[in-house]
């Protein structure tokens, strides 16, 4: 048996940790929403107000400071305005992203509310692969108007009289991918429909915080910074881990992920030194884990173990 040894100097702290490293992530996906967090009232499994009370309940134990919605892949085709009002007279459609189709029972109003029950911040991804900058700009004002607007008017009709404050919104998810609807050919492509959706947006909210889409190409992260840097305050960053690796390899495949965090975290500054960007710019490492290949859609469920576990720890430590 290895046996190691660690000492840890808790006088010398060399940074400031933010809590919302701990945050999650969920996407009208397989069972993630419906079956998982939302069942409907009139479901025979436990719930409240149609929240599923065992996920519910193990949520909040979580102490989660943020959650991410509605996507993920999702995202690129949600239209924020078939999942409010009325349940029973919401659009039941077909999702494109993943293949099944979307009831729409679980939408805006849901996930704040939902959001309020199990005690977390609410971070909304809009529409930005075959969606507009208008109609992310109703969303904002749904969300946080207090004025007398169409859309805060709406907002109070279907039983919510207070602004719901939402400070975190993303624009787009993953628009670097084929896989995503309404993808970008590049990063110049992507930083001007940031600039368009911000501009929208802020127009509406000065006071939110948006989330650009980054990843791990560093030309298309110069072209965002470049191009898009004066109008967003995070760059995201997915890294997924195939499961196929070794126990040791995925364990020591933590100390990779932070330096890939490290360099593209450097990347960001020198961009904003050479082009005079004021603006500061963070990393949102909004979606991470280790992927199985038996995970495939529609369900995409996949059977983890202590080493996902161990994995997870070395993540976190590595942040």
């Amino acid at each position: 048996m290895l046996e190691c040894r660690a000492s840890v100097d808790v006088t010398s702290p060399i940074g400031r940790f933010d809590r919302r490293c701990y945050g999650q992530f969920i996407e009208h996906l397989g069972e993630c929403i419906y079956g998982g967090i939302w069942v409907g009232e009139g479901s025979n499994i436990r719930n409240i107000g149609g929240y599923r009370l065992d996920v519910l309940e193990a949520i909040k134990r979580l102490n989660c400071p943020i959650v991410r919605w509605p996507g993920g892949n999702f995202a690129s085709g949600y239209h924020w305005q078939d999942g409010i009002g009325p349940r029973d007279q919401r659009s039941k459609l077909y999702d494109m992203a993943w293949g099944q189709d979307e009831p729409n029972t679980f939408g805006t109003d849901e996930f704040i509310d939902w959001c309020k029950l199990v005690g977390t911040e609410p971070w909304i991804v809009v529409n930005a692969g075959n969606g507009t900058p208008e109609e992310a700009a109703q969303w904002v004002e749904y969300c946080n108007s207090n004025r007398n607007t169409y859309y805060a008017q709406l907002r109070r009709k279907y039983g919510h009289a207070e602004p719901y404050r939402v400070k975190i919104w993303g624009i787009g998810n993953e628009l670097y991918g084929r896989w995503q609807i309404g993808f970008c050919v590049d990063g110049f492509e992507c930083a001007r429909r940031t600039v368009e959706f911000a501009n929208e947006m802020r127009a509406v909210d000065p006071e939110i915080k948006l989330v650009a889409v980054g990843c791990e190409d560093p030309e298309w992260n110069i072209a965002m910074v470049k191009n898009a840097g004066g109008y967003f305050d995070y760059l995201s960053i997915h890294i997924y881990v195939s499961g196929d690796k070794s126990y040791r390899e995925l364990i020591a495949y933590s100390l990779d992920i932070a330096k890939r965090l490290r360099n593209t975290y450097e990347l960001i500054q020198t961009v904003r030194k050479k082009y005079n960007i004021k603006r500061e710019i963070k990393l949102a490492f909004d979606e991470w884990n280790v992927w199985y290949s038996e995970a495939k859609p529609p369900l995409l469920r996949q059977v983890t173990s202590v080493k996902d576990a161990v994995f997870t720890a070395g993540v976190l430590n590595s942040l």
